[in-house]
């Protein structure tokens, strides 16, 4: 019995901390949907775009300015920057706020990102700013044991994919628990290989769109339209489309 007491006692212990970094993995991904339309303003390459996926691994850094460039226009695609661009507090809590539990992380985040947006206060450069602070917010984040593994969000990743795009095969299981083992030797190269396909994913979806809204002109110009110019109404028949890949 006491040994289930424990048991239990740990877990209600537990509980608070998976909630917060559940919340942090929404937040992160709500905000790198941003991220496309952020590219070319930031001069982002796709090696450097790449690495943006990988902000919560241990050893991501914070070196490159065009980084800092894509994390403050997408910070201002979301309205959370004031004129200076510096934070906007009441915008940035709500904007945590709209993600599930998000209320029981927005004042945590808002206080850590405003911590460290007062120790840079002092650099000129926006970009390198910026940058600075998110080396800083991710440190205190880990800190704080409130900062997701980069099993969590590629499992996340993972299961989006399924849902919107692919049928992967009936026992994915094995994949999810290659990512509980961090020292497990293909590790790296399956999460290589699941960018690559999330990004080939996304691609046939915008090619096969483009194809129905816009069936007139060239593939490449239609994906061009579709992706600069959404269309006004959709089809009749796009709801109908199913993405399979065996």
């Amino acid at each position: 019995m006491p040994g289930v007491l424990r048991a239990l006692l740990l877990l209600a212990a537990a509980a608070p901390l998976l909630a917060d970094v559940n919340v942090m993995k929404d937040v992160t991904l709500g905000f790198g949907q941003a991220l496309d339309k952020c590219r070319e303003e930031s001069q982002l390459t796709e090696e450097k775009m790449e690495e943006f996926f990988h902000f919560w691994r241990d050893d991501f850094k914070f070196e490159h300015r065009e980084l800092g460039c894509a994390i403050q226009c997408m910070s201002r695609h979301f309205n959370l920057l004031t004129d200076s661009s510096r934070m906007h507090h009441d915008n940035t809590e709500k904007f945590i706020q709209s993600f599930p539990n998000g209320e029981v992380l927005a004042r945590q985040m808002v206080e850590l990102i405003h911590s460290c947006e007062k120790q840079f206060d002092h650099e000129e450069d926006h970009c390198w700013r910026i940058l600075h602070l998110a080396d800083c917010f991710k440190s205190s984040c880990v800190q704080r044991g409130i900062a997701p593994s980069m099993e969590l969000m590629m499992t996340e990743f993972i299961m989006e994919a399924e849902a919107r795009y692919c049928a992967l095969p009936s026992d994915t299981t094995w994949l999810l628990k290659l990512f509980s083992r961090r020292r497990h030797p293909m590790r790296r190269q399956v999460l290589a290989l699941l960018l690559t396909l999330a990004r080939a994913l996304a691609q046939l979806e915008l090619g096969v769109l483009a194809q129905q809204y816009y069936p007139a002109v060239s593939p490449a110009r239609a994906r061009h339209t579709l992706s600069t110019q959404p269309p006004r109404a959709p089809r009749a028949d796009t709801n109908d489309v199913l993405f399979i890949v065996r």
